[in-house]
């Protein structure tokens, strides 16, 4: 039984919930494939997959496997060795079906989409016109985004330019979930599994074929590649088990099929297949709302082109689905994280079809109902969700410390991380008559970093006394900037490049500068705490926002690209992990019909990761919500963050808040700028990230991806630039996302703290492209800059004994030496099995001892196996 209510839900793209009694069915005692009542169990199955596909004379094909089975049956029995196959690619499953036909040997032209995208129909006519195609594959929904193909148009379009040509359609999750007209359309191929739409459990690959396919397998110049999924040899065993008579080549899953068999006439009984459309057109209508009251949007980027079957939904960019999913489970619903190489995490994926869909389970409200509580749990509100609380507001106190040689009001050597107490002198120290002398560095640092958020540099600022004892502040007060800051004024604009569905400036109040204090450290030694003075006096600017933000995703993006744009101006590390950019927050959660600034304003102190951030944000919402929902007070407090237990607590009361007692600072000046002076400085202001990212994107073609690794990491746009001098710009940022962020993550490391210098990366680039050294071996020169290594590349190159075999007649001596040794492998490959060839790479490569190319190895073995046949 499925007894769904004692356990999660699973709602994700298949396997899919199924009803008690194709669960019943699954657990049959153990059958005889002879069995007379499987035999018609068996003809049953075949005979209504044709009715589901909208078929009368196509074949189907049940056998034992999964959908990607379908996929090897395809490109085995209808594609030949060299034969050109289009194929149309939405995401993950496209991609996966073109490796597999190139795996059988059909060289593949690829046409992809963009992630949420499907191709324009312009495209494939212009591909069928330049060229002519075994087949076409069209994916009528990829799971990995939920985007619906086009199949009606594509199949129109081969029938207008090339009829010739088979139109293969990867159902996925598609089949008896979106409409399909097999006949009516033109289709020649279905491919699809039992654990989709079909409702019953994994272990079935269902292919459908028409006649016109069969043909071309009769056709075929070449025998089939493949034993298991040779249609000739299963052909016989569908037509047998319809015809209600048995035939064996391989043991069926009986009790897989007996399952299935249910399904389908369930499926059937309902209303046939237009009643099946309709209702899951209905459900994903209903899912699609859903996302749209959560504020979110789908990654098929258009109505037209989401599935009826499933949503893959973009999370916001402070959520990632490693953080969701688990809340989801919590709440009895198993869902989906996303599977696109390099944006996983940035959203999840709903399943909506079967039974979820055609009946009045209450399944899809339990995982709507479930989304809509993890996501706020996440700390996502919803701009429509009716709550009895409007969404929070939240302002940010950032303390960024200054890139400064020497610190605020000393001569003090400003590195704060050396050896305890050696950079302290007698002001850093409080020590009776010695007074504070300002840096003018800071001013002109402070100053950029105005001028780089829009702000206004205030003609005169001045210094006060915030007085406080604590160990950690030998002068017993701090010197700050209170009530005339340096700057004011200024913004940070989040918007669609950074993943909301909006744009969104968020104000500066004010910058200031002002003292850091030393450094405790605990639990060295008993009833102890050790001052470390090296930090006492280091120059920092505090950065107070607006309270402009309203959700964690806002705080974290700001903080984000606050972060980026300091580095990028010079101002600061910004690194949050050494504690030279530290965040605190303030949240109040207001009533409904009272001003936002009404809320009761609690203070969220050293938060020191975006995790961090994120998560004390959304815990500290969450407790504002339920303590307004249950009429308790909210007292204004300073509170602390448990990662452990997602919760904030308190650290201190508004009763226990000291008095700071400010005053003006009488040793230090005030401070005047003038325009000019301010003027001068924004001439030389650095490149803006934003800038940049446009600028390099048009200057060298790359992708803005790539743009965007790159400038998140300290010095590494500079970097790129000088070793793209000259050089394959779209190669040289290749290696550095790859190879040098590789290598980077491994050690820990930050680029301007590797040995690696620009002209090294570029000798080793130049030592690949005048084929010098192989890629493994430009890898391992990479590895050994990013040690120390400090001899040059073509010292390096001559101590290994490095050359490049270019010489194609003696690569060819060793290939068929290679060949004539392992006669097994080379019969493989004559029969089909084309994955031998990276065997015979390899070995060559081990010949060698990785001196020839791979590439040239390859085609060099191709040659002489085809010359075998």
């Amino acid at each position: 039984m499925s007894n769904a209510s004692s356990r999660p839900l699973c709602m994700i793209p298949g396997p899919v919930e199924m009803s008690d009694t194709v669960l019943q069915s699954n657990s049959t005692p153990a059958t005889a494939h002879t069995d007379p009542v499987f035999v018609e169990a068996f003809g049953q199955v075949i005979e209504m997959l044709r009715t589901v596909v909208g078929t009368k004379t196509a074949q189907p094909f049940v056998i034992a496997g999964s959908g990607t089975l379908g996929w090897d049956q395809s490109a085995a029995n209808l594609v030949e060795a060299g034969e050109n196959v289009l194929v149309l690619s939405n995401g993950y499953f496209g991609e996966g079906l073109a490796d597999c036909m190139e795996t059988y040997g059909a060289q593949v032209t690829r046409l992809r989409a963009e992630p949420g995208q499907r191709q324009q129909l312009a495209q494939v006519a212009q591909a069928l016109r330049a060229k002519k195609y075994k087949l076409v594959t069209v994916t009528q929904v990829d799971t990995s985004t939920g985007v619906l193909g086009d199949v009606k148009g594509v199949a129109e379009l081969v029938r207008e330019h090339s009829p010739e040509t088979l139109v293969v359609v990867d159902g996925v999750c598609a089949t008896a979930a979106e409409r399909l007209y097999f006949d009516a359309w033109g289709v020649d191929v279905v491919i699809t599994a039992s654990q989709k739409a079909l409702g019953s459990p994994p272990g079935v690959s269902v292919v459908v074929a028409s006649q016109k396919a069969l043909g071309v397998l009769k056709a075929r110049q070449t025998p089939v590649p493949a034993y298991y999924v040779n249609w000739n040899r299963w052909l016989p065993i569908m037509k047998s088990y319809e015809d209600r008579a048995v035939k064996y080549f391989a043991t069926p899953c009986v009790q897989a099929i007996f399952a299935l068999n249910t399904s389908l006439k369930e499926m059937l009984g309902d209303g046939g297949m237009e009643s099946v459309f309709a209702a899951h057109e209905r459900t994903a209508a209903r899912v699609r709302s859903a996302v749209h009251k959560w504020g979110l949007e789908t990654v098929a980027a258009a109505p037209e082109l989401c599935s009826n079957a499933m949503t893959a939904v973009w999370l916001p960019a402070s959520i990632q689905a490693a953080d969701l999913l688990p809340k989801l489970k919590a709440r009895g619903v198993v869902a989906a994280g996303g599977i696109l190489a390099g944006q996983a995490h940035r959203y999840f994926r709903l399943g909506h079809m079967g039974i979820s869909a055609t009946r009045d389970n209450g399944y899809v409200d339990a995982m709507l109902k479930a989304a809509a509580e993890a996501l706020e749990e996440c700390g996502h509100l919803a701009p429509a969700a009716g709550r009895s609380t409007p969404p929070p507001t939240i302002g940010l106190e950032l303390h960024v410390q200054l890139k400064s040689s020497q610190k605020l009001f000393s001569s003090a050597n400003a590195k704060w991380d050396e050896s305890p107490n050696t950079n302290v002198n007698l002001v850093d120290a409080g020590l009776p008559g010695a007074l504070p002398q300002l840096n003018p560095e800071c001013i002109k640092l402070a100053a950029r970093a105005i001028l780089a958020f829009n702000g206004k540099v205030q003609s005169k600022s001045a210094f006060d006394r915030k007085h406080y004892f604590y160990a950690d502040q030998p002068l017993g007060y701090q010197i700050t900037q209170q009530r005339h800051p340096i700057g004011r004024g200024g913004y940070i604009e989040i918007g669609q490049l950074d993943g909301l569905s909006y744009t969104k400036q968020i104000g500066i109040q004010q910058l200031q500068l002002e003292q850091d204090t030393a450094k405790s450290i605990h639990g060295v030694y008993p009833d102890y705490v050790m001052i470390d003075m090296n930090r006492a006096g280091v120059a920092l600017l505090e950065i107070v926002s607006n309270p402009d933000m309203e959700t964690a995703e806002e705080a974290v993006l700001f903080v984000r690209k606050l972060q980026l744009l300091l580095r990028h101006m010079h101002v600061s590390n910004c690194n949050m992990e050494e504690g030279s950019l530290r965040c605190d927050v303030n949240v109040s959660v207001y009533r409904n019909g009272e001003n936002k600034l009404s809320g009761t304003r609690c203070e969220l102190k050293n938060l020191n990761s975006f995790k961090v951030i994120r998560d004390a944000i959304n815990a500290e919402i969450s407790r504002q919500i339920k303590a307004i929902e249950n009429n308790q007070a909210i007292e204004q407090e300073t509170r602390g963050y448990d990662a452990r237990k997602n919760q904030t607590f308190v650290t201190r009361s508004k009763e226990a808040a000291p008095d700071y007692r400010y005053m003006p600072e009488p040793d230090v000046p005030e401070i005047c700028i003038s325009d000019g002076w301010i003027d001068l400085l924004r001439k030389t202001l650095p490149e803006t990230p934003a800038a940049a990212l446009e600028r390099i994107k048009a200057q060298y073609g790359i992708a803005q991806e790539d743009v965007e690794t790159m400038l998140a990491e300290p010095g590494c746009v500079e970097f790129y630039e000088k070793s793209a001098a000259g050089r394959n710009a779209k190669q040289v940022a290749a290696w550095v996302t790859s190879e040098v962020f590789g290598q980077l993550a491994y050690r820990n490391q930050r680029l301007l703290d590797s040995p690696l210098t620009f002209i090294r990366f570029g000798q080793i680039l130049d030592a690949l492209v005048a084929d010098k050294i192989t890629s493994a071996q430009a890898k391992h020169l990479l590895i050994a800059y990013m040690d120390g290594e400090e001899r040059t590349v073509e010292q390096l190159i001559s101590s290994f004994g490095w050359t490049v075999i270019s010489d194609e007649a003696e690569l060819q001596a060793i290939a068929k030496q290679l060949l004539d040794e392992h006669p097994k492998e080379v019969a493989g490959y004559l029969k089909g099995q084309t994955k031998r060839l990276n065997f015979f790479v390899g070995k060559l490569m081990k010949a060698t001892c990785g001196q020839a190319k791979p590439q040239v190895a390859s085609q060099i073995f191709k040659k002489l196996l085809e010359k075998l046949r």
